[in-house]
C-alpha cells in the first residue's frame, strides 16, 4: 500500500509535514489493525504521544474505524486542512458520474462508489464526464486535477481523484430520497415525494365533486350455507367532497367459487352505484364531476360519454394519472397504479369505518404483514370447523351454535350505524365549514350544557322567549357549532337533478339485467345472490310508464328487470327483444305476521292491485250488472205488494214505474223450437 501511496500523484502534492503525519498515523492504524484488543492499543497510543492534537484514545479508535470502513485507504488520514483546497476535481466531472453508478446499483451507494472506482482504475469509459455530457476516462480527471503534470502510461492502481473519495461524493453528490426511489425502486415509490395538490371546500357545494373508491373492511364475517370459511367484507362507496358526507355505498362478502377462488368486486358493483348515484341521490344542477379510479372503482369510456351525453353534459368523470412508467423512454414499465393523492378524501375516509368498527371480532389489522392480529389464524380454524358441523346439524339446533366472528346479515345494519355515526358527528376538524358559513348558532341557558338552535327562540312562548333572548345577550351563553357532514349534504338537496329511473337501462346494459316471465299471481321474481344469497325479489306487474300510465303486463310475458341493490323499493321493466322501456314496478316484499302495521299496508297495497286488476272486467259488465239490480228490484218490490195484498184484486196493484233499461238485452232465448205451438210453456 505504500508503494502504490509514493506513486499517486495526490501523493505528490502534499506538503513534507503532512506526508510525515500521514506516514505516523498510518503506522498507528497498522498497529491497532494487529492488536487482538483494538481498545487497549488505542489507550497505549495515546498515552505515548505526549498530548498531540488527534492523538486521543477516542480520536484514534475513531480514525481507526474510518479508516477500515474506507478500504484502509491513507487519503483517509490526510488533514486537509493544512493542505489548503482539499477539492480539485471539478464537480461536473463527478457529481453527475457517482450518481450515474448510484442509480444503476440497486441496493448501496458505498458499492457504487467502489464500481466507479474500479472503472476508472481499468480505463474504461465514464459516461458524462467530459463537455456537453460526452464519455471519458482517468486521462481526462488526471489532467483535470493536474494541469502541470504528465499523464503516466497507465492509471495508478489506488488513486483517488480529490475530492471523489466516497465521504465527499455522499456531502456534494448523494442521490436525494426521491432520486432513491425513482432509480431503485420506481416512480410509484417516488411519487410519495412529490409536492401534493391541495385543495379548498370554500365556494364549493354538495354534489359538484363525488369520490369514488373500493374498500375492503378490516374485519372477516361468517357467510353461512355459502363459504366454508371467514371472508372479508367488500364495499364501493361515493364521498361528496363538499359535506364530506358517505352518500352511497353498497357492500358485498367474497363468495368462494367452485375453483376455490373468492369473488370480489366487479364491474357491476361499480355500475350499479353510479346508476344509484345519478337516479335516486343526483347531481348539482351547474356541473359534478366524478373521481373514479383506473383498478376497481371505473366506468368504461363510452358509458362515461353516455352518461356525460345524459345528463346534457353536467356530469363529467375523471381518473388519476397513472403513475408506475418508466422514466427513461425504452425501459420497461411496472404495473400502472392510479395516483391515490387525487382522492385523497374518500382514502382517507376508509380509516374513520376500521377505528369505529375496531372493537368487532376477527379484525385483520390495518396491514396484514405488520399487524395482523396472531389469534386471527385461531379464529379463522375453529371457525372453519363449526361451519362444517353447521352444515349438518338442523336448523333448531344451528342457533345454538356460538360463532368466533359476526355473520354478514349481523354485520350489515352495524355498518350502517356506524356511518350513521360517524357523518352525524359536530366535533371535526374538517378544512373550509368556516368560509363557507357551515355553522349553527346555539344558545342555553346554563352555558354548560343543553343548547339548542337561536333559530328555534321564535317558536318558543313569549315568556320564554324573552328569557332565551336575554341568555343570547350573556357571554358564554352562545356559541358556534359546526354541521355535521350530513346536515351540510341535506341543506344542498334543493339544488340537486336526478336522472329518471330508467336512465338504468342505458348504464347497466343487457349484460346487467334479469331476466323473468309475469307469473300468474301478477308478480315478477329472481334470485341474485350477488345482491342476497338465497333471497327471491318479487316486484309487481302493474307498472307506470315513462308517459305517466298505469298498466298491467300480461302473464307469461317475458321482461328484463333492472334492480339496483340499493334500492329494491323499485325496478325498471324494459322488453327484452326490443330494449324499449316498459316502466318502473314497485317491490312485492314479505312482511312479518306479527307486525300489525306491515300487514295492513300490504293489504291496502293488494286491495289496490286488485282493484286495477277487477277494473276492465267491471268496465266491460258493468251494464249488465245494472240490468240485474234493476230486475232484483223489480222482484223485492212484486214479492212486498204480495205479501201484503193478498185479496186486493189484480188490477188495484201498483206497478213498477217503467225504466229507462232495455231488458231485452238481457233476457234473451237460450234456443228457438220452430216446431211448438204457439203459446207452449216450453217456448222462451
Amino acid at each position: 500500500m505504500k508503494c502504490e501511496r509514493d506513486k499517486c500523484p495526490e501523493w505528490e502534492s502534499l506538503p513534507a509535514e503532512v506526508k510525515a503525519d500521514v506516514a505516523r498515523l498510518e503506522s498507528a492504524m497498522d498497529a491497532i489493525d494487529e492488536a487482538e484488543n483494538k481498545f487497549a492499543k488505542c489507550k497505549e497510543l495515546a498515552r505515548t504521544s505526549g498530548g498531540q492534537r488527534g492523538w486521543s484514545q477516542s480520536r484514534l479508535r475513531a480514525k481507526y474505524y474510518e479508516w477500515v470502513n474506507l478500504g484502509r485507504t491513507w487519503t483517509t488520514l490526510v488533514d486537509w486542512a493544512k493542505v489548503g483546497s482539499k477539492r480539485k476535481t471539478p464537480r461536473s466531472m463527478c457529481d453527475s458520474l457517482f450518481k450515474h453508478y448510484c442509480g444503476q446499483h440497486q441496493r448501496s451507494s458505498k458499492k457504487a462508489h467502489e464500481r466507479m472506482m474500479s472503472d476508472l482504475w481499468r480505463g474504461k469509459r465514464l459516461p458524462g464526464i467530459l463537455a456537453k455530457g460526452a464519455d471519458g476516462d482517468w486521462t481526462d480527471i488526471f489532467k483535470a486535477c493536474y494541469p502541470r503534470m504528465q499523464v503516466p502510461a497507465m492509471c495508478p492502481f489506488g488513486w483517488v481523484p480529490p475530492g471523489m473519495s466516497y465521504r465527499n461524493m455522499q456531502h456534494y453528490a448523494k442521490l436525494s430520497k426521491r432520486e432513491i426511489a425513482m432509480l431503485r425502486i420506481g416512480s410509484k415509490a417516488a411519487h410519495k415525494f412529490t409536492p401534493p395538490v391541495f385543495s379548498t371546500r370554500e365556494g364549493m357545494q354538495p354534489g359538484m365533486l363525488y369520490q369514488c373508491d373500493d374498500v375492503w373492511h378490516d374485519i372477516e364475517v361468517i357467510l353461512p350455507g355459502i363459504n366454508k370459511g371467514l371472508a372479508r367484507p367488500l364495499e364501493f362507496c361515493c364521498i361528496d367532497y363538499a359535506s364530506t358526507n358517505k352518500v352511497a355505498y353498497g357492500m358485498i362478502c367474497q363468495i368462494e367459487q367452485d375453483d376455490g377462488s373468492k369473488r370480489s368486486l366487479r364491474e357491476r358493483e361499480m355500475l350499479w352505484l353510479i346508476c344509484h348515484l345519478l337516479t335516486n341521490i343526483g347531481y348539482h344542477k351547474d356541473g359534478c364531476v366524478i373521481v373514479i379510479e383506473h383498478g376497481a372503482a371505473t366506468v368504461r369510456p363510452h358509458i362515461r360519454d353516455k352518461i356525460t351525453s345524459m345528463t346534457d353534459g353536467k356530469v363529467t368523470f375523471r381518473t388519476s394519472e397513472i403513475i408506475g412508467k418508466s422514466l427513461v423512454k425504452g425501459m420497461f414499465d411496472g404495473a400502472g397504479k392510479g395516483n391515490f393523492k387525487a382522492k385523497a378524501l374518500v382514502e382517507s375516509s376508509h380509516r374513520l369505518l376500521h377505528y369505529e368498527a375496531a372493537y368487532l371480532p376477527a379484525q385483520t389489522g390495518g396491514n396484514a404483514r405488520v399487524d395482523r392480529p396472531e389469534q386471527l389464524d385461531g379464529i379463522e380454524s375453529y371457525a372453519g370447523n363449526i361451519l362444517k358441523a353447521w352444515s349438518t346439524m338442523s336448523e333448531d339446533r344451528r342457533g345454538l351454535l356460538w360463532m368466533p366472528a359476526l355473520t354478514y346479515w349481523a354485520y350489515r345494519p352495524i355498518v350502517a350505524d356506524l356511518y350513521r355515526a360517524i357523518y352525524t358527528r359536530t366535533e371535526h376538524e374538517c378544512e373550509g365549514w368556516d368560509a363557507n358559513g357551515w355553522l349553527v348558532p346555539e344558545w342555553s341557558l346554563s352555558g354548560i350544557g343543553d343548547w339548542q338552535p337561536v333559530a328555534n327562540i321564535k317558536h318558543l312562548p313569549p315568556t320564554m322567549r324573552a328569557v332565551a333572548e336575554t341568555a343570547c345577550k350573556e357571554h358564554g351563553h352562545v356559541r358556534a357549532r359546526r354541521m355535521s357532514p350530513l346536515e351540510v349534504w341535506d341543506s344542498g338537496q334543493d339544488e340537486l337533478e336526478r336522472l329518471p329511473p330508467w336512465a338504468a337501462v342505458e348504464i347497466l346494459g343487457d349484460k346487467y339485467c334479469h331476466r323473468a316471465a309475469v307469473q300468474s299471481n301478477g308478480l315478477i321474481e329472481f334470485m341474485d345472490r350477488n345482491i342476497e344469497p338465497g333471497k327471491k325479489f318479487r316486484f309487481q306487474s302493474q307498472v307506470l310508464s315513462p308517459a305517466g300510465q298505469a298498466f298491467i303486463m300480461e302473464p307469461g310475458q317475458i321482461v328484463s328487470i333492472y334492480a339496483l341493490p340499493h334500492d329494491l323499493t323499485k325496478a325498471v321493466i324494459a322488453d327484452p327483444e326490443s330494449g324499449a322501456i316498459l316502466g318502473v314496478a314497485p317491490a312485492w316484499n314479505a312482511v312479518s305476521p306479527i307486525n300489525a302495521a306491515q300487514v295492513k299496508a300490504a293489504i291496502a297495497e293488494q286491495a289496490k292491485i286488485v282493484a286495477a286488476k277487477d277494473a276492465p272486467i267491471k268496465a266491460r259488465h258493468e251494464e249488465d250488472g245494472v240490468i240485474v239490480a234493476s230486475c232484483r228490484a223489480s222482484n223485492d218490490y212484486l214479492l212486498a205488494e204480495d205479501a201484503e195484498l193478498v185479496d186486493t184484486p189484480r188490477s188495484s196493484r201498483a206497478l213498477p214505474k217503467s225504466s229507462d233499461v232495455d231488458l231485452t238485452k238481457f233476457f234473451q232465448p237460450n234456443f228457438t223450437n220452430k216446431n211448438t205451438k204457439e203459446g207452449d210453456p216450453n217456448e222462451y
